[in-house]
């Protein structure tokens, strides 16, 4: 057998035509997913000539920070997409005056962080770049707006900028979550100077806008987010009206950080940030600001257009619990073209289990109508899936009364349109418990839940017969037996049981691999001369997060390409980096110029399952010709509270929007049948202040009504080759440890038959977790070293995990891994 490598990537430099056909799609995402959160006639604009101030104009964020990034080609400003569009930008003094205040301060940094580093050697290298992981950079502040910067225009831009991301929460603290005193004074100066004065918020989550309440003259505001790499283009289009917005929030929008129900329990704000108690329960989000009648800034589903739309109930049906109903949907403008979101919540009866007033049910994006356009809108759900969960008797039920249709633009404007209504109790689906909760822990729920003033006489109803819906007993317990394909079959009879077991065991990016470029991790090399290859995994979700350029020496060492990647230029390293250049003339240079798409949370905002499904798709077609195998993403845990540092990852405050997101991502991505996705972080990571220690604690209602019914959905409408468990515990477990979390709830209740990855040495620091995650029902700990390894080997010796453990892991690692893209490749070069 041959045992040579395999290279990946495009030999040339130039932009391929899959990078081609990829920007234009990031940028119909973009345009889809900007939120316009208040216009008083100003967009789109009339004129061409723009005064233009703020941070993010020329140092516009593409995406979040860490593993979310991606190393794109290039990325399109605000101002560079404004001046290609064919804007006069008139005023860019701010800009420069910034510019050069920020080279300033990047200096100084730089001197600062090689002052600490200088020490160092080539054994000490993980803690230098832990060193230099403690002093992050720090953009300057906003300076202030001078007369002279005050030029004659149509219009004056100002752009906000926030920045967050992997390893680290926001805070309240002003430059953050509160606004500076600078960007106050200068929106207060610029909205007076100018008749026209458009703010654009460019940030991967929300801002507290309290202080512009008292300012006029704000006559228009568009959240922009983390637009990828056609952002500037995009908002181009979006301000000249060649295209109308069309996004809606995905996650309200308070007035005050105090009114989110999670404020003083996130994270350090109650003293402890190890314990996280969610007390809120399932009031997360809109279920909160509807149950305790709090009037957010933005609620959650909230955007304008251009033009206006109006939309009608055309039909209603059920049949077998899953209601069906047509919605006519017509532009009623008379000059602009524009897409709308149908949005369905169901109105829940009270009585019994405290429930939320309202859960979105359905939506539905029209297609580009034209104005005075129609158009027919399908929304379906099943009633099944909207059930409340009763502890008292470990089940799902749904309680019988009057279920109102909510048909809306967003989750506080719109019309009970119908109503279901059903005679008695059912009970959906009874599971075994899971994750219970810890003593001394209680929600603090209101005591009752108003079911607001809708009237539902004469509206069209439908009786709900408790006989037709269809209701089922989930497993709970039971042996776990994983059917084999023929491939896997074939595998596993030249395998011997030791064999088996460095397939549980991953590899990090140093060791030596057979298919290059290496990814964030990938499967063992120990089986190459039995006839397996490694496997990448590869980090997400805003792209495929590769280093560009890389060169592969004859025996297979990768080196660089032009200079060494720009975070490796510190110390010791960048004195030495040339040796690790690849030579001229030798070697084999190649290219991985992935897309940077639009942030998650964006995507969601364009409440448009089909675009997501091609973002999947075209994800799919990068990950294949850069011979990656599993794409770490996408990111699905819930917005919970605004400051999160990787909100931007994650699609929703809601579960449905989440799940059916994520799914849409996921069918695209395994679209080909040769590449696949890690659903992750599986569950409760809704913080990264202590993440690898912290308990999420909550009622085993609130795990499954809110935070594992994104991933239940994910799972069933698109089958996912993986899941990744996250750090934190939940209820004071590991989740990669939990047999409740890994085996009952995801095999056995929703017959999840990927494989089970941990993030990153999630088991590492607490050794005796090897063993615990395997048995729980975890496939492959990442990324995995040596020593693991013998701690698996010590463990089977010791009868603390048993061979027959190994041998399912082994089994679904195969099924997934042998029908992909690379199995079939490696077996070409045979």
């Amino acid at each position: 057998m041959k045992t040579k490598f395999r290279m990946h990537g495009n030999p040339s430099r130039d932009e391929s035509p899959l990078e081609k056909d990829n920007r234009l799609l990031a940028r119909q995402a973009a345009m889809e997913g900007f939120v316009l959160l208040k216009n008083e006639g100003v967009l789109p604009l009339e004129g061409k000539r723009i005064a233009l101030f703020g941070i993010g104009a020329r140092e516009t964020s593409a995406s979040g920070e860490g593993s979310g990034e991606v190393h794109e080609r290039y990325d399109v400003s605000i101002e560079e997409g404004l001046k290609a569009n064919g804007f006069v930008l008139v005023s860019t003094s701010w800009l420069d005056r910034y510019e050069a205040a920020l080279r300033v301060a990047r200096e100084a940094w730089k001197k600062e962080v090689e002052k600490k580093v200088r020490w160092y050697g080539p054994i000490r290298t993980m803690a230098m770049f832990a060193k230099i992981h403690s002093i992050p950079f720090v953009y300057p502040e906003a300076l202030k707006v001078e007369e002279d910067d005050l030029a004659d225009a149509d219009v004056a831009l100002y752009v906000l900028n926030r920045r967050a991301g992997e390893g680290a929460d926001r805070s309240l603290r002003k430059g953050d979550w509160q606004l500076t005193d600078a960007e106050v004074e200068n929106i207060r100066a610029l909205s007076q100077h100018y008749r026209r004065f458009v703010l654009v918020i460019n940030a991967g989550g929300f801002v507290d806008l309290s202080p512009l309440d008292a300012i006029p003259g704000i006559g228009a505001v568009l959240f922009y987010s983390e637009a990828g790499e056609e952002g500037g283009n995009a908002l181009a289009e979006i301000l000249s009206g060649a295209a109308s917005p069309s996004g809606h929030l995905t996650q309200t929008w308070a007035r005050h950080y105090e009114d989110y129900p999670s404020a003083s329990l996130f994270g350090s704000l109650d003293g402890n940030p190890l314990q996280t108690d969610y007390k809120e329960g399932i009031l997360v989000g809109y279920r909160h600001f509807e149950a305790q009648g709090i009037s957010p800034r933005f609620p959650f589903g909230y955007g304008l257009s251009y033009t206006s739309f109006s939309q009608k109930l055309e039909s209603l049906c059920s049949e077998k619990g899953i209601v069906r109903l047509s919605v006519l949907m017509r532009n009623e403008g008379e000059k602009y073209a524009g897409k709308a979101v149908s949005q369905l919540y169901l109105l829940k009866p009270q009585g019994g289990l405290i429930k939320e007033r309202k859960s979105l049910a359905a939506f539905a994006k029209s297609s580009l109508l034209q104005p005075q356009e129609s158009q027919g809108l399908n929304l379906s759900f099943d009633l099944r899936d909207l059930s409340s969960f009763d502890e008292t008797r470990h089940a799902y039920v749904l309680g019988k009364g009057d279920y109102g249709l909510f048909l809306g633009t967003s989750s506080s404007e719109g019309a009970v349109v119908g109503y279901l209504h059903l005679p008695a109790d059912i009970l959906v689906k009874k599971v075994s418990p899971i994750c219970l909760r810890l003593a001394g822990f209680e929600e603090e729920l209101p005591a009752e839940v108003s079911e607001g003033r809708n009237s539902l006489a004469g509206l069209p109803f439908l009786e709900i017969s408790p006989e037709t819906i269809l209701t089922e007993e989930a497993a709970g317990e039971g042996r776990i037996e994983e059917k084999e394909t023929a491939e896997t079959s074939r595998f596993l009879s030249r395998l011997s049981p030791d064999d088996l077991t460095p397939l549980v065991v991953g590899n990090g990016y140093s060791a030596p691999s057979y298919n290059l470029p290496r990814g964030t991790g990938r499967t063992t090399l120990k089986l190459l001369q039995k006839g397996l290859p490694d496997f990448n995994f590869v980090d997400g979700p805003s792209g495929v997060n590769l280093m560009p350029k890389l060169g592969f020496t004859p025996r297979g060492k990768t080196r660089y390409v032009d200079e060494l990647p720009s975070d490796w230029q510190w110390g010791w390293i960048r004195h030495v980096g040339p040796i690790a250049l690849l030579k001229k003339g030798q070697g084999y240079p190649r290219f991985f110029y992935a897309t940077a798409f639009p942030v998650p949370s964006l995507q969601a905002q364009s409440w448009n399952l089909p675009l997501l499904e091609k973002i999947g798709e075209a994800v799919g077609a990068e990950l294949s010709a850069f011979g990656q195998s599993v794409w770490l993403a996408p990111g699905m845990n819930l917005q919970r509270n605004p400051l999160c540092g990787r909100n931007f990852e994650y699609y929703s405050e809601d579960p449905l929007l989440s799940g059916l997101s994520a799914a849409a991502i996921t069918r695209g991505v395994q679209a080909r049948g040769e590449v696949g996705v890690a659903l992750k972080h599986f569950c409760c990571n809704n913080q990264e202040e202590e993440r690898t220690e912290m308990s999420a604690n909550l009622s085993e209602r609130a795990l499954r009504e809110i935070y594992l019914r994104s991933f239940e959905i994910a799972i069933r409408l698109s089958s996912p080759w993986s899941i990744m468990t996250s750090y934190n515990k939940v209820n004071g477990v590991y989740c990669a440890t939990s047999y409740d979390l890994c085996t009952r709830f995801l095999r056995l209740e929703n017959h999840f038959s990927g494989f089970l990855m941990t993030d990153w040495y999630a088991t590492a620091n607490h050794p005796e977790n090897h063993a615990k995650a395997l048995a729980a029902g975890v496939d492959i700990l990442m990324p995995g070293n040596p020593k693991t390894l013998r701690y698996i080997k010590k463990a089977l010796k010791q009868g603390s995990l048993s061979q027959e453990t190994i041998r399912l892991s082994a089994i679904r690692i195969l099924n997934v891994l042998l029908r992909g893209g690379v199995y079939r490749q490696f077996l070409e070069d045979q």
